[in-house]
């Protein structure tokens, strides 16, 4: 006989879930969310950054070196 945590060990790693757990997301759902969020935002990562978060960065630097002066 299986111990528990040898048990959720095995489950975690075939992406099952236990019975208590009904609310959890198996391994494989998670991972095709993640392939799915990353395919929807990867254009994020080439994108330029807005101007307005430019400004924010900015003032939120210059806010930071007036302090620390």
């Amino acid at each position: 006989m299986k111990s528990s945590l040898a048990t959720l060990s095995q489950q975690k790693r075939e992406g099952t879930r236990p019975a208590d757990a009904s609310a959890a997301l198996t391994r494989s759902v998670q991972d095709q969310i993640g392939a799915r969020l990353l395919a929807m935002y990867d254009h994020l990562k080439t994108d330029p950054v807005p101007d307005r978060i430019l400004e924010l960065l900015n003032q939120i630097e210059k806010h930071i070196e007036r302090h620390n002066s």
